[in-house]
């Protein structure tokens, strides 16, 4: 019966070797979504402190998701690039 480190040790690599790499994947999406939550809850709480509803709570929402998307692209274009020059 084979080990189940048997077949990453065939391929050169291990199953911690193979998790430090996808750790930088792993985190792009709690980045975007914790940078549309909490831009999002910050127009939230402005709104019921100004009683402007829903108007901040969706500037907040939009600018959120812009800036998450745009780190995102960045950090995926930033380790892609780094994979193709150690790889």
């Amino acid at each position: 019966m084979k080990s189940p480190d048997k077949g990453n040790a065939d391929s050169g690599m291990s199953g911690g070797s193979i998790m430090r790499q996808m750790a930088p994947y792993l985190s792009l999406g709690t980045q975007l979504a914790a940078s549309v939550l909490v831009l999002g809850g910050a127009g939230w709480l402005t709104d019921r402190y100004l009683n402007t509803e829903p108007w901040l709570l969706l500037v907040g929402l939009c600018t959120g998701s812009i800036i998450g998307l745009m780190q995102f692209f960045r950090n995926v274009s930033r380790l892609s690039k780094r994979d193709k020059e150690s790889g």
